[in-house]
């Protein structure tokens, strides 16, 4: 397989993000797009790793094979064997139906996408099938529930990672708090964004649902393609099929617009490049006012595109 080193990506990225080692190891690679020519590898923590390549989040790492860039998620499966940090998740890691549910919604979401005109960033490359079993330890978890009780019905899950190719991996918290050079640039900026954020909603949500664990603003990518720089939705590993009566349901708990906004000003969701940035560089308010305006604009007017070019990006923020 061969490689680049970690520079070798930095062409899918916006902002610059840290180093990030791998190793490889025995399993197998269910190929989606057969041209891929990714091997098995985990995240590793050592001194002399395999290959470099660059942090994406908790549990993932971006990579390259010749030219090409991916993201494998799911890949730190040391910690995975260990650790849980939720009822059904493995602490840095993802197991199977997890993985092949990601990999279904971004297909589906792609093609609705890619029917109304919107680029999007990621693409289902391979399935790593890591040969390990996942059973979360709830000993400790401070649930007012008796796990004993629930652990037997949970079962041992497989390990698995998804291999997505990619055109940018770059996080929207990850622009808006880079330094302001110009506030009224940046400011048509995040209107810009919330116009292709509302947009995609609107085209996509009689189809999926977008549940708690997908609607936050950790999940926005923002990347270049063509001149232009484009917003799209990544991670659906917590996506469902729409259904009216459930949706409904969601639709208490996910008025539009407010979730995103509340989650620009949760640090849970700003993890990023394997950073937590300080409570007190999230969302400025300009931001958030001008890609809630854009993004409800987008809503009730899917066709209302205005372009954003990478000069725009410098002007606002130095990127």
């Amino acid at each position: 397989m061969a490689t680049t080193n970690s520079y070798g990506l930095e062409k899918c990225l916006l902002v610059p993000r840290d180093a990030v080692g791998f190793e490889e190891v025995n399993g197998i690679v269910e190929k989606i797009d057969l041209d891929t020519r990714i091997k098995p590898v985990i995240l590793t923590h050592g001194q002399n790793p395999d290959f470099l390549g660059l942090k994406s989040g908790e549990r993932s790492g971006l990579f390259s094979v010749d030219d090409d860039a991916y993201k494998i998620k799911g890949c730190d499966i040391i910690l995975a064997q260990i650790r849980a940090h939720s009822l059904i998740d493995p602490e840095g890691g993802q197991t199977l139906p997890a993985t092949k549910r990601e990999v279904e919604f971004v297909r589906t979401i792609n093609e609705l996408l890619t029917k109304e005109g919107f680029s999007v960033p990621y693409q289902p490359s391979a399935i790593i099938h890591y040969q390990k079993l996942f059973k979360p330890d709830l000993s400790d978890f401070r649930y007012p529930l008796h796990w004993q009780f629930i652990e037997p019905f949970l079962g041992k899950r497989e390990l698995a990672a998804s291999v997505m190719k990619i055109k940018g991996d770059t996080r929207l918290p990850e622009i808006y708090i880079q330094e302001l050079k110009c506030k009224d640039a940046a400011s048509a900026v995040a209107y810009r964004l919330g116009l292709i954020a509302g947009a995609q909603r609107r085209v996509t949500e009689n189809k999926i649902l977008w549940t708690l664990g997908n609607s936050h603003v950790g999940n926005y990518v923002v990347f270049e393609e063509e001149a232009e720089i484009n917003l799209g939705m990544v991670d659906f590993d917590a996506a469902l099929r729409y259904n009216p009566f459930i949706n409904q349901f969601f639709r208490l708990k996910v008025k539009g617009i407010e979730r995103i906004l509340a989650s620009m000003n949760d640090p849970n969701y700003y993890t990023v490049g394997g950073k937590v940035i300080n409570k007190k560089e999230i969302a400025p308010e300009y931001f958030k006012k001008e890609f809630a305006r854009g993004f409800r604009d987008g809503y009730q007017n899917p066709d209302k595109r205005e372009t954003i070019r990478h000069t725009d990006l410098h002007t606002a923020f130095g990127i």
